[in-house]
């Protein structure tokens, strides 16, 4: 008796994203991109909710959090124009290890005698980029919601959003360690 005939389907479904446009009272809304560590870039859709809570939904997702899920939210009631001191150190760390991952990535460029392109993983955040933001001028607290591979025990941990003077934004983890999203915005022509 021959063996069962086994087959593989793939279905992919596909949606129109609605993206709003950043108006005066919805600065940041948008497409932003950011690399989430290990998962590579990642691509968030930055809406409004009508409480003026700041959402962002992931578009393209990973094994932990997928897309179509929120993957941070931040709270304009809290607005505030400096970092408490313990944000403050963790922008001085992770622009000291921007530094660094430049400093190391010059070095690497002379050992080898090559050239090839100084910032592999994302070219929108790139530590070049990430020193011309500027200072943060606007910090809002918020959740970040974190999980194990497969969606399982999503939690959402405190988090607070940063917006720099140049345009960027990041979302800062206040997990132990810290994590440090660097988003840019995403240019979008119809």
């Amino acid at each position: 008796r021959p063996p069962p005939q086994v087959s593989c389907v793939s279905a992919q479904h596909f949606a129109r994203l609605h993206v709003p446009v950043a108006t005066e009272l919805t600065p940041l809304a948008g497409l932003w991109s950011a690399v989430y560590m290990s998962h590579g870039l990642e691509i968030v859709l930055v809406e409004y909710g009508v409480d003026g809570t700041i959402i962002a939904t992931k578009v393209t997702g990973d094994e932990c959090v997928p897309a179509g899920e929120k993957t941070w939210t931040a709270c304009t009631a809290t607005l505030r124009t400096s970092l408490t001191s313990e944000e403050g150190s963790i922008l001085m760390e992770s622009e000291q290890e921007a530094d660094m991952q430049d400093f190391e990535s010059d070095r690497e460029l002379e050992l080898e005698n090559v050239t090839p392109p100084r910032y592999i993983y994302d070219p929108f955040n790139s530590p070049e980029h990430l020193n011309n933001r500027g200072p943060v001028v606007r910090c809002y607290d918020g959740k970040g919601l974190i999980a194990s591979e497969g969606y399982t025990s999503p939690t959402w941990v405190d988090g607070c959003l940063w917006e720099y003077e140049g345009g960027g934004i990041s979302f800062v983890y206040m997990t132990s360690p810290h994590v440090v999203l660097n988003f840019s915005r995403c240019e979008v022509s119809l």
